[in-house]
């Protein structure tokens, strides 16, 4: 089998089947580690999802080399989306470039929250479930957080 590897006993091809693309799922909130996105430091925690090249391009755009997928960390952002859905981040937005919802490191958190730009520089940081307050970070206070990238689209599941 060229290209391909071995994780938690299930070989991966290293190519999607026609009409799919590979994604790499990784566990961002198992611990504190908030640097995760680099290659180097998930080899041994990823996991390849498929997905539709039709609902990924329709979806996501064109960007798949810098797109990872995380799971839903908790119920902050309901009912944009919930605890455990699929949430597609394109890393190479390192910088709140449009309103949206981004994966910031706080020096406390890695958080999963909405980020609006005021006037006067500052960013606000917003959950969409209105059980959790906003809050604020100074222009002056910006350098406290960290962008480890934008969330581009979600993929949601439901139960019946």
């Amino acid at each position: 089998m060229k290209n391909a590897y071995k994780l938690d006993e299930i070989i991966y091809e290293n190519q999607a089947r026609n009409g799919y693309i590979q994604f790499k799922q990784i566990d961002l909130f198992a611990d504190s580690e908030t640097d995760k996105f680099k290659d180097s430091n998930i080899h041994n925690e990823v996991r390849l999802v498929e997905i539709s090249e039709e609902w990924a391009r329709k979806n996501i755009g064109n960007d798949f080399k810098n797109t990872f997928i995380i799971t839903a960390p908790d119920d902050s952002m309901y009912p944009t989306f919930s605890n455990g859905d699929l949430l597609f981040v394109n890393i190479a937005i390192k910088c709140h470039r449009g309103d949206g919802v981004y994966v910031i490191a706080t020096p406390k958190n890695l958080l999963v929250k909405r980020i609006q730009a005021t006037i006067s520089g500052d960013l606000k940081i917003i959950s969409d479930n209105k059980n959790y307050a906003q809050e604020t970070i100074t222009r002056t206070k910006l350098k406290s957080i960290h962008i480890y990238g934008k969330i581009s689209a979600v993929f949601a599941f439901k139960t019946m």
